[in-house]
């Protein structure tokens, strides 16, 4: 009898320990959902068949919308880049703009593509001539010369 006695005692106090363990892991849990609050579910969109994803948007009453940019330069488009001209090319163009022959040209790629020529004119005098990629002129910038400072 004593035997059967402290193997029910065992048992009341497992289960009462037990009981605790359960109500220190209802503590630490998040209360349940309601039924109201939504469920959001995220899917990579590009990974699913276009069937199936059809549906699923159909199913969530709701229409996919497009990404945001990150940054709203990025919202700006650029022009397009435009190909650059040869060197031969801005040389003829830089001869016929100034009326006379070219004595010194470089082509620069900095910040943008851009050629660098002087001409003789008649007289011997030289005439600075710059243009963008397009072979149109361009205004003079002083920044372009100047060496970069290492930092």
């Amino acid at each position: 009898m004593v035997k059967a006695l402290s193997s029910l005692l065992a048992f009341v106090v497992a289960v009462a320990l037990a009981a605790a363990d359960d109500k220190k892991d209802d503590k630490k849990k998040p209360d349940k959902k309601t039924p109201d609050t939504p469920t959001v579910i995220q899917l990579d969109a590009s990974k699913l068949p276009p069937e199936l994803l059809k549906k699923l948007v159909e199913a969530g009453g709701t229409q996919p919308t497009k990404p945001q940019p990150a940054k709203p330069d990025e919202a700006v488009k650029k022009p397009a880049p435009v190909k650059a001209i040869s060197l031969s090319e801005a040389i003829n163009i830089a001869e016929k703009q100034a009326k006379g022959l070219a004595a010194k040209a470089e082509r620069k790629d900095h910040p943008e593509v851009h050629f660098k020529i002087e001409v003789l004119d008649k007289e011997g005098a030289k005439i600075k001539v710059e243009l963008g990629a397009d072979g149109k002129k361009r205004e003079k910038q002083d920044d372009d010369d100047k060496p970069k400072e290492k930092k």
